[in-house]
């Protein structure tokens, strides 16, 4: 009949669009999380560069920080900073927050 048939391409049209949008944020997640591993590579290739070092206890820490302006924050710091520990001071306040 041709409300069937017009159920039929409803349906088929909503789904596709459904996996669109499915599809659509599955690509801005990748896209945020390819950013992030971006910005917390760039904080400790910021620490390797001043302190000719990464310790584990520094690399782990930033790995673990999910926040964008945060990271960004830390890699001035990472340049400005004249110590390794007065760097691993301010990641530890920031992990208490």
């Amino acid at each position: 009949t041709i409300f069937e048939a017009k159920l039929k391409r409803n349906l088929k049209r909503e789904r596709e669009e459904g996996m669109k949008k499915g599809i659509e944020k599955g690509m801005e997640k990748g896209i945020k999380e390819g950013m992030l591993k971006k910005a917390q590579e760039a904080v400790i290739d910021a620490v390797e560069a001043k302190f000719d070092e990464v310790p584990e206890d520094i690399a782990k820490m930033i790995k673990e920080i999910k926040d964008m302006d945060v990271l960004k924050d830390l890699h001035k710091k990472a340049i400005k900073l004249e110590t390794l520990d007065e760097f691993r001071t301010v990641l530890k306040a920031i992990k208490e927050r």
